[in-house]
């Protein structure tokens, strides 16, 4: 939202300044009057008409004569009686100077007669009030802010497509369309908002999808312990032999142990989605939970390759990117014959950690679907485990800003798991 009241008070200020300067220099150019003062100029005109008029026998004559040619700046002879003024202003005119008084109609110059005993009244044309100005400075006016809500509208155009495409993705969401996004776009002021918007969502629906999946496990791996647990019961009771009835029991034992484990399993899985919203993360160096690795187990086994000088730390939560990487380097462990190379390189914005094996690989339709919970490899005859490991390790790198994705190992031959962690 930071973002948006930015951009919003930058689009006004710009908006009032850009369209203020522009409407200035339109009205200078094209309306201003300030070059040449028609008053100054007229009078001097009236002042050269009274000099003329006061030296002729008959200035009648002149008026009508002047009066024809030129109506639209009307000249006219008065009496002292015609403008009653006070005394101050009368001694002005006898003193000959002009005087300008203003009308409803416009402006009239005043000039006294001294040798008829007259005033002469001028009022010319481009004295007299017009409506051009008053008309001109509203349509300026109205461009004006009409130019700013313009400017506005234009702005608001990615804001109410941007909100159009949230409200469509979450009624959509709403229906059921899990898969619903909101499509990245380069004019958006909510960008965070979309963001986390299309987080929650692949959120949701992968909980979704968890839960699909979990509950189809458990209905299966729960399926078989359950089924021997009441094949032995039904023998134990028929059996009187206490040798046999021990070896029995600790089938029995063994079955109950195998549910727990996966209960167990399932327990650690819910705990891990809420432990991991609620992570506090701090400065944690990935190469030394490598190193520690490496050196738990025989020498050969896992090789490190880090160029010298490598910046390894990022930001996250200690355990739990510590079990992330155990889990991918067990699960290579697990499935390859007798090497694990690790390489890890760093660009501006990410750790990028490539730990190869060399197993059998991994076929490609099959990669998807490991980060599955209880998704196990097709490569051993007797897997052992429930198929967390990775499923657990897909969860912590999202919630560090991660991604883990699995490739053909160029170096080893085997399996090649990517892990891409943000700086």
């Amino acid at each position: 939202m930071k973002k948006l009241s930015l951009s919003l008070l930058s689009l006004i200020l710009l908006s009032i300044i850009a369209l203020g300067m522009f409407i200035d220099v339109l009205f200078d150019r094209y309306f201003s009057t300030e070059e040449i003062d028609p008053l100054r100029h007229q009078k001097v005109l009236a002042e050269q008409l009274a000099f003329a008029l006061n030296e002729q026998s008959s200035p009648e004559e002149f008026i009508q004569a002047w009066q024809n040619k030129s109506p639209q700046n009307e000249l006219l002879l008065l009496s002292e009686e015609d403008l009653p003024l006070p005394e101050n202003l009368w001694q002005q005119l006898k003193n000959g100077q002009s005087l300008v008084l203003e009308t409803e109609v416009g402006l009239t110059i005043y000039l006294w007669l001294a040798q008829h005993q007259q005033l002469l009244a001028f009022s010319p044309d481009e004295l007299i009030n017009r409506e051009e100005t008053p008309m001109v400075n509203l349509l300026l006016t109205t461009g004006f802010y009409l130019g700013i809500l313009l400017l506005i509208l234009l702005w608001l155009l990615p804001l109410v497509r941007s909100l159009r495409g949230l409200r469509r993705n979450a009624l959509a969401y709403g229906k059921g369309d899990f898969s619903a996004r909101l499509a990245p776009s380069r004019f958006t002021y909510i960008d965070d908002i979309e963001h986390t918007f299309n987080r929650m969502a692949e959120q949701i629906e992968t909980l979704i999808q968890d839960n699909r999946l979990i509950s189809s496990a458990v209905s299966h791996d729960l399926r078989t312990p359950l089924a021997r647990l009441r094949f032995g019961i039904d023998i134990l009771s028929e059996t009187e032999n206490p040798e046999e009835r021990q070896k029995y029991q600790e089938h029995l034992s063994n079955d109950i142990d195998e549910m727990q484990s996966l209960v167990e399993a399932l327990l650690n899985y819910a705990r891990l989605e809420q432990s991991l919203v609620t992570v506090q993360k701090e400065p944690v160096d990935v190469l030394n939970i490598l190193v520690n690795f490496r050196d738990s187990h025989p020498l050969g086994v896992v090789t490190i390759d880090a160029a010298p000088n490598t910046n390894t730390t990022i930001a996250g939560q200690p355990t739990y990117l510590k079990m992330l990487l155990h889990n991918i380097l067990n699960n290579a462990l697990h499935y390859g014959n007798s090497k694990i190379l690790v390489q890890v390189s760093r660009t501006k914005e990410h750790l990028d950690i490539h730990i190869h094996d060399d197993g059998p690989g991994i076929a490609e339709q099959h990669r998807s679907t490991l980060f599955k919970p209880f998704v196990r490899g097709e490569t051993q005859n007797s897997p052992q485990g429930f198929g967390m490991g990775l499923a657990i390790a897909e969860r912590i790198a999202y919630w560090h800003n991660g991604t883990i994705s699995i490739a053909q190992s160029s170096k080893l031959g085997g399996a090649e798991f990517i892990i891409r962690l943000s700086s």
